[in-house]
């Protein structure tokens, strides 16, 4: 059985659906010998040091030979990229068993492929789609740690590795007004159009650090009592090591999925960025940061809400979902 993973990362993508795709693919290598990760984007050094072996592919413009490839070449082929990246590969449809991760609902109709999973705390029934909080994925670094909850830690801001919306500078000047003296660490990419003057600013503050990659994101986190995000698998990596956050949302729906979460931990799900919004999440930061009983409940609510079992569940229901096609086919 030949399994391909088939993602991408990029300056305006992230590195969320590589970092998924990876885990998911070292619980399929548990299992079968023949799996392969291909990849369309840049990659730093640090973040290849991390990564399994990776064969490039023109994910995003696929040819007719680049799908003649994948027809001949695999058994099973898991999507994780985005749904009108998917759509490219529609003549894939019934040629090869295919599976596809979508991060919101409103795109699973559209989704092509025989089985879909929808990490989320939502719960959809239908007999293709596995959905809910069993398959939100994690890196290992997060199955092997203590979850205990620091109120004298760092500040963390994360908004997502490349921050391709440029919400990490605004965050910073947010969190210049308030004068804090306690450690500010800052999580963004070289790739980042701000990087330059991000590092600038944080030089002229002793307190203040930033970091364009930790190898071990787990530990990274958990000496935080903070963590200012932009949704995404950050959110739940926040709550998976029950650390009270602050997230600030790219667009409505964004917000809505990260509602869904706040209203079981208590976190602050601030609104959606805009220009003139500094001042408010300034106001946001420092009321939680004096808040030292609602952090904690913040605490308690979240560290049993998720585990970090998703790739693995990922892994065999994928398996097993192509065992039973294949049952089914010569019934």
């Amino acid at each position: 059985m030949r399994i391909g993973v088939i993602t991408y990362s990029g300056k305006e993508l992230g590195i969320g659906h590589l970092t998924r795709s990876s885990s998911i693919h070292n619980e399929l290598l548990k299992i079968k010998s023949q799996v392969v990760l291909l990849h369309e984007g840049e990659i730093t050094k640090h973040q290849n040091n991390n990564l399994p072996k990776i064969i490039k592919f023109n994910v995003s413009s696929p040819s007719r030979i680049d799908l003649e490839f994948l027809i001949k070449k695999f058994d099973i082929l898991l999507f994780d990229i985005l749904l009108k990246d998917l759509t490219a590969f529609k003549a894939l449809q019934d040629k090869v068993f295919s599976a596809a991760i979508m991060s919101y609902p409103f795109d699973i109709k559209d989704c092509w492929t025989n089985v879909i999973f929808y990490p989320s705390l939502d719960n959809i029934i239908d007999k293709k789609i596995c959905s809910g909080p069993d398959y939100i994925c994690f890196n290992q670094s997060f199955s092997h740690i203590q979850r205990h909850y620091r109120h004298d830690g760092k500040i963390v801001v994360s908004m997502g590795g490349t921050d391709a919306f440029g919400f990490t500078l605004p965050i910073l000047k947010a969190l210049l007004l308030l004068e804090l003296d306690c450690e500010i660490s800052i999580l963004c990419s070289q790739l980042s159009s701000d990087f330059k003057e991000i590092t600038e600013i944080a030089g002229n503050y002793d307190n203040i650090s930033v970091l364009d990659w930790v190898d071990d994101m787990a530990h990274f986190l958990q000496s935080s009592s903070l963590i200012i995000l932009n949704g995404g698998l950050t959110r739940y990596e926040a709550t998976v090591l029950g650390i009270p956050f602050v997230a600030v949302s790219v667009h409505q729906t964004q917000y809505d999925i990260t509602n869904i979460l706040t209203s079981k931990t208590g976190a602050i799900n601030w609104g959606v960025f805009n220009s003139s919004s500094i001042p408010s999440i300034s106001k946001s930061i420092i009321t939680i940061i004096k808040n030292k009983t609602k952090r904690q409940a913040i605490h308690e609510n979240s560290i049993d809400l998720l585990d970090t079992l998703g790739p693995q569940r990922i892994a065999n229901e994928l398996l097993n979902r192509f065992d039973n096609e294949k049952t089914a086919q010569k019934a």
